[in-house]
């Protein structure tokens, strides 16, 4: 996969909002911030508005009708899509209270699910 080089209005750095900055980006993250010309070949991308770090939301226990608990692909997938739509770029699947065994269960499909999560979803 090749790197995009992105040029918004603004861009919110821990130093502040700037503008005239780039955003490289490689695989979906972020890797360097600096002057468009000095992060890459090829012409950086122009956006309209401010860039700023997605919102990581700290406890979801469900989104979109589906629960987490479920534990299944296709939930989890609606709950990461829902997320997203919410604000969210990233999130930590939460459980309820259950029986231990099936808490074991779930974590283990939750955990498997992590790696092979569907695009378009946090």
């Amino acid at each position: 996969m090749s790197a995009r080089v992105l040029f918004p209005d603004a861009v919110v750095l821990p130093s502040g909002t700037e503008a005239g900055v780039g955003v490289r980006i490689e695989a979906g993250r972020v890797t360097a911030t600096g002057p468009p010309d000095s992060l890459g070949d090829g012409p950086a991308e122009p956006v309209a508005g401010t860039l700023l770090p997605g919102a990581l939301d700290l406890q979801v226990n469900g989104a979109g009708g589906r629960g987490v608990d479920e534990a299944t692909d296709e939930a989890l997938d609606v709950v990461a899509r829902s997320v997203l739509t919410g604000g969210a770029t990233a999130f930590l699947p939460t459980l309820i209270s259950a029986p231990f065994d099936e808490l074991l269960r779930q974590v283990a499909a939750v955990a498997s699910w992590i790696p092979r999560a569907s695009d378009g979803g946090a």
